[in-house]
């Protein structure tokens, strides 16, 4: 429903230009501003003063003054400029079809009133008062037909909407479109807290009240299955088994949406007005099914099963025995031949055995040196002959 067809926005403009205005257009069952916009000629054709004369006569029933028929020609001359204005926005959209996605204020206000009325038991204030931006997505649930799953983190209230910063508000996108730049408003909710029995009861709550106002569910049939939910949730738990928690509560909230979503392909809006929203009896009869309920079932608590035990009969291997960890390393014997000798340089760096004995070293060396230490006489201490060939005293 767009300003064109909100019949609230109607009668509020008529209530500013005249009193008893919009009793006449009622009279003559004009009760919106497209309605109005083409009573007299058409947004596109002008309309003489003879028949400007002879409409605003009819809407007075009488003899119209020069006062009266320059209200009537103010007010249609607005409606056509507002259905002309809201053709425009659709032809640049690209889809003549595709719905308005905001309720307007005025109607929003009227339904609002009429609801706070009509729902006893609630203070219709701060958690208990759905968000605009909420309403508004309902809304254009029911316009597109599209049924969407609303999840309760998205639910946000009033008191949150107007104490949010420019964070949560739209933002601009820049798209391409037939070669132009084109700057687009990307609509996100913001996300609400739920992490608490309360906070959750809360939000499912405002999304009540929102289907209820757009007339897609209403109120009652919406806590009965809310109720449900806490119920499953506050019940007492079997022994051995986990408390239901509150994302299985999500879950079986989501489930039912699917098989609403999936299963249900009638109008999401009622053909008659004050009538008996869609969705009201198929929730009811969804609340029973077994694809749902297997959500709000506790589950066993997994314990470890004992090893089984042996029988007499059967042969128990011993226990592996753990290998000792081995000691520290003895160090090798000095042959008896190099007894008394240095066993390294000056500069404490190792000295090959094999090299001062009798039978010599046959590994290679780098630098005077094998993998087993330098090729020098541990006797004197000079290179180029081993302790075997030393003739120092």
């Amino acid at each position: 429903m767009s300003l064109i067809d909100s019949e609230a926005a109607f009668q509020k403009r008529c209530d500013e230009l005249l009193d008893g205005l919009h009793d006449m257009f009622t009279h003559l069952q004009i009760a919106t501003f497209s309605s109005l916009a083409f009573t007299v000629g058409t947004p596109q054709q002008a309309v003489s003063e003879h028949d400007m004369q002879r409409f605003a006569d009819r809407v007075v029933q009488g003899p119209a003054s020069l006062a009266e028929v320059s209200i009537v020609r103010r007010i249609h001359f607005e409606a056509q400029t507002l259905v002309m204005s809201d053709l425009r926005k659709q032809a640049v959209a690209g889809d003549t079809s595709e719905p308005s996605k905001s309720l307007p204020y005025v109607e929003k206000r009227r339904r609002l009133e009429a609801q706070q009325a009509r729902i006893t038991g609630l203070s219709h204030m701060h958690e208990q008062r759905a968000s605009h931006g909420l309403i508004d997505l309902c809304f254009h649930i029911v316009e597109s037909g599209a049924l969407l799953y609303v999840a309760p983190s998205k639910c946000s209230s009033r008191d949150s909407e107007i104490q949010s910063d420019a964070k949560t508000r739209q933002k601009q996108l820049l798209t391409l479109e037939q070669g132009t730049l084109k700057a687009v408003s990307a609509d996100s909710l913001p996300t609400v807290d739920i992490g608490t029995e309360m906070k959750l009861m809360y939000a499912l709550q405002r999304r009540g009240l929102a289907f209820d106002l757009v007339g897609l569910m209403s109120f009652d049939a919406h806590s009965e299955w809310v109720n449900k939910l806490f119920r499953a949730l506050m019940a007492d738990t079997p022994a051995h088994f986990q408390a239901l928690s509150l994302q299985q509560i999500i879950r079986a909230d989501q489930e039912i949406f699917l098989l609403l979503a999936s299963e249900y392909d009638g109008p999401l809006k009622s053909p008659m007005v004050d009538g008996e929203p869609p969705l009201d009896a198929q929730l009811r009869v969804y609340m029973t099914d077994p694809r749902v309920n297997m959500y709000l079932v506790p589950a066993p608590v997994s314990q470890k099963r004992p090893a089984p035990a042996a029988s007499a009969g059967d042969k128990q291997s011993p226990p592996p025995t753990k290998k000792p960890r081995p000691g520290p390393k003895t160090p090798a014997q000095l042959p008896a031949e190099l007894t008394g000798f240095h066993t390294k340089t000056s500069d404490n760096k190792p000295l090959c055995w094999n090299f001062n004995l009798s039978k010599g070293c046959a590994n290679a060396t780098k630098r005077g040196r094998c993998r087993f230490g330098f090729h020098t006489c541990m006797k004197c201490l000079k290179g180029g002959h081993g302790a075997h060939k030393c003739h120092s005293s």
